[in-house]
C-alpha cells in the first residue's frame, strides 16, 4: 500500500511540474524537444517508484493479509464455550452428590478441550462438610464413572 501511495504521489508531482512546464514553454521547434523531455521526466516520475517496489506483491494470488479482530472473538467464544462446559458439568455432579444426600460446599472444575473437539474432565476438587466426608463412598463412585475424573475431596476446613 505504501508503495502504490508513493507512486501516485510521484505521478501527480511529475504531472505539475511537467504541466506548469509546458505552458511556460515556446510553440516552435525548441519547445517540441523541450515537450518531449518533459514527457520522458513524466514517464521516469511513474516509472521510478515502481523500480523500487517489489511489483510481485501486485500480482500475488493470495489476497492481502488483513489485520482483524476474529481472533480475539475466537478466544472469547473458546472461553465462554468452556465456561458453560464447566458449568453443565459441575450441575450435574451437584445433582449426583444431592441424589445421595450429600450438598457439596464447593465443586471446582478443569477441562481440557483436544483438538478434535473432545472434551476431558482433568480435575474435578470437591469440598464436603466432615458428615458428608464420612458418608460419599457411593457418590464419588457415582461422580468418577460418570466423569472418568479422580476427585479430589477436601473437608470444609481445609484448604
Amino acid at each position: 500500500m505504501e508503495a502504490l501511495t508513493e507512486l501516485g504521489y510521484g505521478f501527480c508531482v511529475g504531472m505539475v511540474v511537467t504541466g506548469l512546464f509546458i505552458a511556460a514553454s515556446p510553440k516552435d521547434g525548441s519547445g517540441k524537444t523541450m515537450r518531449f523531455v518533459l514527457r520522458l521526466f513524466l514517464l521516469l516520475c511513474f516509472l521510478l517508484p515502481l523500480a523500487k517496489t517489489d511489483i510481485s506483491q501486485f500480482f500475488s494470488r493470495e489476497p492481502p493479509k488483513v489485520e482483524t479482530k476474529t481472533e480475539s472473538y475466537d478466544a472469547l467464544i473458546q472461553n465462554q464455550l468452556e465456561q458453560t462446559i464447566k458449568d453443565n458439568i459441575k450441575e450435574t455432579a451437584v445433582s449426583t452428590f444431592e441424589s445421595y444426600g450429600i450438598s457439596p460446599v464447593s465443586l471446582d472444575v478443569s477441562i481440557h478441550i483436544s483438538e478434535d473437539n473432545r472434551i476431558t474432565v482433568s480435575e474435578m476438587k470437591v469440598v464436603l462438610s466432615q458428615e458428608d466426608l464420612l458418608r460419599c463412598d457411593e457418590a464419588v463412585a457415582a461422580v468418577n464413572e460418570a466423569f472418568d475424573v479422580s476427585l479430589l475431596l477436601n473437608s470444609e476446613g481445609e484448604g
